[in-house]
Formats: C-alpha cells, structure tokens, sequence
C-alpha cells in the first residue's frame, strides 16, 4: 500500500539530538537544583543526569531524555533524588523542567542543526502528494520556537506534542489524530524515528515502522523493530519512490 502520510519524531530524527540535549542537560541538572533550594554538588548535578540517562557524556537511547516528556522525566529524577533522601514534588518538578529546558535552549550559544535541509526534504515529500505530522515527546512552546527559528513550521500538517492534552507516544493518540483529520488507513502512514519507542509506537498503531540512525539508537537495536532503516530522513523520497515501482 502506498504511503500517503508521514508522522515524524523530532530529536535525533528531524533534528541533531546530541548537539543540542546533552549540553542542555548539565545545565538543567545545575538549575533544577537551585530552583530547589538544594545544595549545587557535582553528587546531586550527577544525581540528576543518570536520571535523565546521561552517562559518561553519552545519552542512553532508551533512557528519559531520549524520548520521554519532562512530567516522566521529573518522576525518574523525583525517585533518584527520594534514594538521597530528597523529597520533591512530581508534578511540579515536571513543570520546573520544562520551563528550565526551554529556557535554556533558547539562549543564544544554543542552536537546532538540522539532519538534512528539512524544508527541501517536505517540499519534495509535499509534490508527491504526501502529508507531512510530527510525533514528539516535545512541548507545543518548545516545537514551535525550533520549526519558526528553521522555517519550517508552515510544512507541517499535522503537530502531534505535549501539550497537556495529547498521550505521548507509544500510546496511539497523536497517531490517531493524525489518521482521522485526514482519513487514512493505518497502513499508508509511515512512522519515523531514532529510537526503540518510536518503533513500539508505530506496531502499535498498525504503521509501517522506519527507523533512522541519526539519533541515539544503533542499527543492532533498531533493525530487529523496524520494517525498514535508514541512514537519515534524507533518504525518504527515493525508497518511496522505489516502493512504488
């Protein structure tokens, strides 16, 4: 069956993930202890960062920074923290995050690298008639400013993120949203990603599952949960297009 729509992840996918997040991470961890009014130690800052699944500088591809929203990542944090005998609340942890994560991104000396020229790869998806949604574990306010700041945020017909109202992935909805703005069958969408949770989201959805080596996940992991790997998202319009031969 022919693809007819694409629901994209975003970091690691769309956009570098290493770049950008790890960096963003340690000083989050810094931040979220000051905001606490807990002691600055490089202990707690490491605390932190295991939980978010930074190891040694490296971002485990199936930890909470690599695919998770911040209210899951703050519950990570909150029971690492209890282990130190540090008492926090969850729900406002999550909304300290996310505030701090997007604070600090927005600073200048941070910067989105794209994995391709993304508004030439969904101009060329769009002339062949295919629509174009995201899928991320992301804030609306967040996506928004990455997709203006790039000048693509115009080339998106479906914005799947967390907004307080939208399941993260891997439940269904953001899919399903998707599927029924436009009528489409399950099998003419295509999921895109970087990670093992991406893959589960799309089997769970019925979706053909492409998986992409430009994040956090290495070959090994995803090909045993993928329909299909690619290098990047650059490489989407000619295996279509060698699917439809």
């Amino acid at each position: 069956m022919l693809i007819k729509g694409i629901l994209f992840d975003k970091d690691g996918t769309l956009i570098d993930f290493k770049s950008l997040w790890l960096k963003a991470a340690k000083e989050v961890a810094r931040l979220f202890l000051q905001v606490n009014g807990l002691t600055d130690t490089k202990e707690l800052q490491q605390v932190i960062l295991e939980a978010m699944g930074v190891i040694n500088d490296t971002i485990d591809a199936k930890a909470p920074l690599a695919y998770q929203t911040y209210h899951e990542i703050a519950k990570s944090i909150c029971d690492a923290l209890q282990k130190e005998a540090v008492e926090l609340d969850e729900e406002l942890a999550g909304q300290q995050l996310s505030v701090l994560f997007e604070s600090v991104i927005s600073r200048k000396e941070f910067s989105y690298q794209q994995i391709v020229p993304l508004k030439e790869l969904f101009d060329r998806l769009h002339q062949e008639h295919i629509l174009i949604g995201l899928a991320t574990a992301d804030t609306d306010t967040a996506v928004r400013r990455c997709f203006q700041k790039l000048g693509i945020l115009s080339c998106f017909d479906f914005l799947g993120w967390d907004d307080g109202s939208m399941k993260p992935k891997p439940d269904t909805d953001m899919f399903e949203r998707f599927q029924k703005r436009y009528g489409l069958q399950a099998q003419e969408i295509m999921v895109v990603g970087d990670t093992l949770n991406d893959m589960l989201f799309a089997h769970r959805c019925h979706a053909k599952a492409a998986g992409v080596l430009s994040g956090l996940a290495a070959y090994e992991e995803l090909e045993k949960e993928a329909d299909i790997v690619l290098e990047n998202v650059g490489e989407i319009p000619d295996y279509l297009a060698d699917q439809s031969i």
